[in-house]
């Protein structure tokens, strides 16, 4: 891991827990379309000008999405997880 990346990690850890520590899924649900919202703007910043900027930019943005994406809910759900 680099050192953006450790720092992404370290921040969503320190404030929400690891991503197997269960929270509300209203606060998954908000978090996953801010999410969404900064990996476009961020990918579409990348394409027009790829500079470090830029990919710092967005490698944050898809490790925020990935942690939001692999965080568990509180929810009650029959189905399982495989």
């Amino acid at each position: 891991m680099n050192n953006i990346e450790e720092i992404t990690y370290n921040a969503l850890v320190e404030k929400f827990g690891k991503s197997w520590d269960a929270i509300d899924s209203s606060i998954i649900i908000e978090k996953l379309e801010g999410c969404k919202h900064l990996f476009a703007l961020a990918s579409k910043k990348f394409l027009n000008n790829p500079s470090a900027h830029n990919y710092n930019i967005l490698q944050t943005a898809m490790m925020a999405f990935q942690y939001w994406n692999q965080k568990q809910s509180n929810e009650f759900t029959l189905s399982a997880d495989f």
